[in-house]
């Protein structure tokens, strides 16, 4: 199961790279530099966070068996973007600015985007908690000292190096090389070795990177 988890957040990691080069920001990310990551599980599930967004990687026995989990595709093709066989459930918690609006009938909980990971991928999300922006820090501060995290979630750098200090996030680099797409794969990589360097301890990848970016946003520059 924890392997599961981490390869269905490889795939809503891709696919949401996809969506937001296509249309623009998140607003309810955290000003600072995120990354994406699944908490480490002990016993049967224990509660998972996310540094920006990390990822659980599982042990090596859950990872001999996940080779065959996840709908594989033909021979010679990627892993990436493959439907599960069965359902993945994948908990997590986020930041919403008040104002955001939602089409007619829906909502972060009911969207088309979630709609299409249960479709096309057979991943469903559903959220723990949705908080507001301003009070998103606090409210992640609060899971790491409780150890009642999600699977996934945005976090900043601080919390990232909080959950690697607590032992609460496993390294994802033999899923990510496996299952990860190609874009996502790019875009983690253009960070070049700084980058790297941010989400990795000893050579294992423990989160997904998700820098601020410039042209992600609108620049205007006012001349008197």
């Amino acid at each position: 199961m924890k392997l599961k988890k981490l390869l269905s957040l490889m795939l809503v990691g891709s696919l949401a790279l996809g969506m937001t080069a296509c249309g623009g920001g998140d607003s309810s990310s955290t000003p600072e530099s995120e990354s994406s990551a699944a908490p480490e599980e002990s016993g049967e599930e224990s509660s998972e966070e996310a540094s920006g967004e990390e990822a659980d990687a599982g042990q090596e026995s859950e990872a001999g068996e996940g080779s065959g989990e996840g709908g594989e595709a033909a021979a010679g093709d990627s892993k990436a973007l493959q439907p599960f066989a069965e359902t993945v459930t994948i908990k997590m918690g986020h930041g919403l600015d008040p104002n955001t609006s939602f089409g007619e009938g829906e909502s972060l909980e009911n969207s088309r985007y979630l709609q299409w990971l249960k479709e096309d991928l057979n991943i469903d999300v559903q959220y723990d908690w949705i908080c507001s922006n301003t009070d998103f820090g606090q409210k992640i501060n609060l899971c790491i000292a409780s150890n009642t995290l999600p699977d996934a979630m945005n976090v900043g750098q601080t919390q990232y190096l909080a959950m690697l200090k607590y032992d609460q996030i496993q390294p994802l680099t033999a899923a990510f090389e496996e299952y990860a797409s190609d874009r996502l794969k790019q875009y983690v990589h253009s960070g070049g070795d700084a980058l790297m360097d941010a989400i990795s301890v000893d050579g294992e990848m423990y989160a997904i990177p998700a820098p601020n970016l410039t042209a992600s946003g609108v620049n205007t520059m006012w001349i008197r």
